[in-house]
């Protein structure tokens, strides 16, 4: 059940440089995992990153407008009769 709700998907990745493929391929092997587990603790890390980067932002952005709250601004109540006055 717990896989319908998180399906997971599959990636083939092609035209990947001798080099890159063999310099994975050792890495993976030095930390004792398959290539494939090794993309995949990489695709992780990124995804992760980038939320995290997302979360920042927005933290950073609500900072900005919660600073507005301690300003005093001005009765817009006057502003709001005189707009409704010129309508009638």
């Amino acid at each position: 059940m717990l896989a319908e709700l998180n399906p997971q998907k599959t990636i083939h990745i092609r035209k990947v440089e001798s080099w890159v493929y063999q310099t994975h391929s050792a890495l993976a092997k030095n930390d004792g995992h398959s290539l494939e587990e090794h993309i995949r603790q990489i695709l992780i890390e990124r995804a992760l990153q980038a939320q995290r980067n997302f979360a920042d932002e927005m933290e950073a952005i609500q900072q900005q407008f919660s600073c507005k709250k301690e300003r005093e601004f001005p009765d817009s109540a006057e502003l709001i009769q005189a707009v409704r006055d010129e309508s009638y």
